[in-house]
């Protein structure tokens, strides 16, 4: 056999780099891409660094649905969150009132119905404070 033909690598382990581990995201805004593009837009705005994804390649319970999705680093999540919910209020002046004795509560980013004290929509996904 050839050595110079030889296909083992040569070099030793410890100077092969290990694989990163990919950082963790916080989902911090769900919708439509025109949505989702503009909210990514005013977070590099903000100086939030941010990505976009199809939403059922991280969430597949939203598969078929053609949500895309917004996502920061975990440290940067509940900045980027803070920045949006501001950023809304603003835009569509948007008042938070508390929801009258009886009427159910409802996603304001979806308006499906939500489950009494859930976190989260169960329909988009969005996360409540």
């Amino acid at each position: 056999m050839n050595d110079e033909l030889s296909t083992k690598n040569d070099m030793p382990d410890e100077a092969v780099p290990p694989a990163e581990k990919p950082p963790e995201l916080a989902v911090v805004f769900i919708g439509a891409l025109d949505d989702c593009k503009e909210t990514l837009a005013f977070l590099t705005a903000q100086d939030v660094p941010a990505m976009l994804h199809v939403a059922e390649l991280v969430r597949p319970d939203l598969r078929a649905r053609g949500y895309y999705l917004v996502a920061t680093a975990s440290a940067e999540g509940e900045r980027a969150r803070a920045l949006i919910e501001t950023h809304f209020h603003r835009t569509f002046n948007i008042t938070t009132a508390a929801p009258t004795e009886g009427e159910p509560e409802r996603c304001p980013a979806c308006d499906a119905l939500l489950p009494s004290g859930c976190a989260t929509c169960p329909d988009c996904g969005l996360t409540f404070e």
